[in-house]
């Protein structure tokens, strides 16, 4: 007998050694992701997930303050990394 999904933490770093205002200093981010594997997608970060993440990471100077809406995403990965390179939450 089973006690069900486990939950699984994943860890992703982005990091750049310009900084967002195209100076030369090492920036890191990283963000930690529960998952849990089940029937459901919902807590599952799907594979484009980190890739749209990075380019988003890549080019977080573009976006401070601009409002960003993400749909479908799963664990919200690249939501998370948006939110923290300054965009604004709805």
């Amino acid at each position: 007998m089973t006690d069900g999904p486990k939950e699984k933490l994943k860890r992703f770093i982005f990091t750049s050694k310009i900084n967002s205002k195209g100076e030369p200093q090492e920036e890191k981010l990283e963000v930690i992701i529960p998952e849990l594997l089940q029937g459901s997608y919902s807590f599952y970060t799907w594979p484009s997930a980190p890739v749209l993440a990075w380019f988003l990471w890549e080019r977080r100077s573009e976006l401070l303050n601009k409002r960003i809406l993400e749909i479908g995403s799963g664990t919200a990965l690249p939501g998370i990394v948006a939110a923290k390179c300054g965009a604004k939450q709805s």
